[in-house]
């Protein structure tokens, strides 16, 4: 399903209720009195043939991923998203190294604070002279 475009999430709920139809059929057969062997084998052969149920699901357009529906928009949005998200990259990393990019910030504020305070009293006693 995945490689005929349908979005994974469908693939993946598809597949849930799926099985969990086999199940319920299973259980309905064991239930009725059919062997574990028959009993699975019946349940099979009333869901049908797989690659059938997998086809039917793959022809659905409504259920392909935005991608294989789209495949102009995706071909210019995706290397555009990339493109845009460069920037955003350094502040993933930044994240992981919190503690010492908040040391080094902290040191270069204060050595900025004693450069400005020298500064300033150099100003005052320049023009009080």
């Amino acid at each position: 399903m995945l490689r005929n475009g349908v979005s994974t999430r469908v693939a993946m709920r598809t597949i849930a209720e799926l099985s969990d139809h086999y199940d319920d059929l299973q259980t309905e057969n064991l239930n009725s009195g059919s062997s574990p062997d028959s009993a699975g084998e019946l349940a099979a052969a009333r869901l049908g043939d797989p690659a059938r149920l997998v086809q039917q699901v793959s022809n659905t357009i409504a259920l392909r991923s935005w991608t294989f529906r789209f495949p102009g928009i995706a071909r210019l949005a995706l290397p555009l998203a990339c493109i845009l998200l460069l920037p955003v990259a350094p502040v993933f990393a930044g994240v992981a190294n919190l503690s010492t990019i908040v040391r080094w910030t902290t040191c270069l504020l204060l050595s900025a604070l004693v450069t400005a305070t020298i500064m300033f009293v150099l100003q005052l006693s320049i023009t009080h002279s």
